[in-house]
């Protein structure tokens, strides 16, 4: 703990640090806005004899930012909030999609590509997660029995990292040999089941390692936009040995000012999350999730071209 506690101060004095040796003088510029969007889709079934039920699934999405750009430096912040639910014939309501993260990102370039770089990215869950299973009963027949498995801060990841970036146009990458993860499983509960990889008499996991982080926003032509964020991180105490990734792709296709379509996948792989695989067998797997939106979006803020 005390290893992580260091590394997120030494951040912060950095950060000071960095900004202190910018001329104060100079011209800084910041872009904010917003943007707010709503995913809806229904099918009502009667007498169908294709069969199947009927659906209605619900999405939100809230997304803020705040970027300065002053001389040789950029301080980039974002928050998105993403809550998404549904239901399938007469169940009820479902999650089916819940995320808060939290970015920072401070670069001053040295030279025309490369510079240093202070990092942190926070994630976890606005509501509860339950997990569905079919279970036998003795007489006959199977019910559907909930398992409570996930809630706000149970888990919650904090990454920091302190290196050097090298960036072009549209992309930047940042290595960072001083970096630490906290896991929180703030939950008492879940955190006596050793969840997430925490100790069962603790409801925080620290780590010191390093990290890798790509960053991609392209045009891919108009008005299809490509981004992606990869970010990897490696504890030292496992001697590198072990490597947790969070990787996201996101493809937008703006249709008008108010209507656009998304698709987003997320690839998670970490050793300290154990998963009920399909073969029967618990421990550490793939995750994959890949989402198809189409909705309204409505940006509000700085409409200057991102550089």
């Amino acid at each position: 703990m005390k290893r992580n506690l260091l590394t997120f101060i030494s951040f912060l004095l950095f950060i000071n640090l960095l900004q202190a040796q910018t001329d104060t003088t100079s011209q800084e510029l910041w872009r904010k806005g917003a943007n707010f969007g709503l995913n809806f889709s229904q099918v009502e079934l009667e007498n169908w004899a294709g069969g199947g039920e009927s659906s209605i699934s619900v999405t939100g999405l809230v997304g803020l930012y705040a970027n300065m750009k002053r001389d040789k430096s950029t301080w980039d912040n974002a928050l998105d909030i993403t809550y998404g639910q549904a239901r399938l014939g007469d169940q009820d309501f479902r999650k089916t999609d819940d995320q808060l993260i939290l970015k920072s990102l401070y670069n001053r370039l040295l030279n025309k590509r490369w510079g240093f770089a202070a990092g942190l990215d926070f994630r976890t869950q606005l509501d509860e997660g339950l997990s569905f299973r079919e279970v036998e009963l003795p007489g006959g027949g199977t019910e559907e029995v909930a398992t409570f498995i996930s809630e706000f801060m149970s888990p919650g990841y904090l990454n920091t990292n302190i290196g050097f970036s090298y960036t072009i146009p549209h992309f930047k990458a940042v290595i960072s040999p001083l970096a630490s993860k906290l896991t929180f499983v703030l939950n008492d509960e879940l955190a006596a089941q050793g969840a997430y990889g925490v100790d069962s008499t603790e409801n925080i996991r620290s780590e010191a390692g390093a990290s890798l982080n790509l960053i991609a926003d392209y045009d891919l032509m108009e008005n299809v936009k490509f981004k992606t964020n990869f970010l990897a991180f490696t504890d030292y105490s496992d001697g590198l040995e072990e490597i947790d990734i969070n990787w996201e792709v996101q493809f937008i296709f703006q249709v008008n000012k108010y209507i656009n379509t998304t698709i987003t996948t997320q690839l998670i792989y970490d050793e300290d999350i154990n998963i009920n695989r399909e073969d029967g067998t618990v421990g550490p797997a793939t995750q994959f999730k890949g989402v198809l939106n189409i909705g309204v979006v409505y940006n509000i803020g700085d409409k200057r071209k991102k550089e």
